[in-house]
């Protein structure tokens, strides 16, 4: 499956899920900083949902993770 892959599609697929990592550290730092409040619990579903897409596009693309 690996060998059908376009190599551009998973060169950005590998830019995506930096972005998304980024993002994901971000949200990460906020819920650190915030008040656990309801908007704690709309951004620890935005985090489940950001991590979801990295995870698939990994597997879709067989990218090692990015992040430690």
């Amino acid at each position: 499956m690996l060998d059908d892959l376009d190599p551009a599609a998973r060169a950005q697929a590998r830019q995506l899920v930096i972005e998304l990592e980024r993002a994901a550290d971000a949200i990460v730092d906020d819920l650190e900083s915030a008040p656990a409040d309801s908007s704690a619990t709309s951004k620890r579903a935005e985090l489940f949902e950001v991590r979801g897409y990295i995870q698939r596009l990994q597997q879709r693309f067989q990218l090692n993770a990015v992040h430690g």
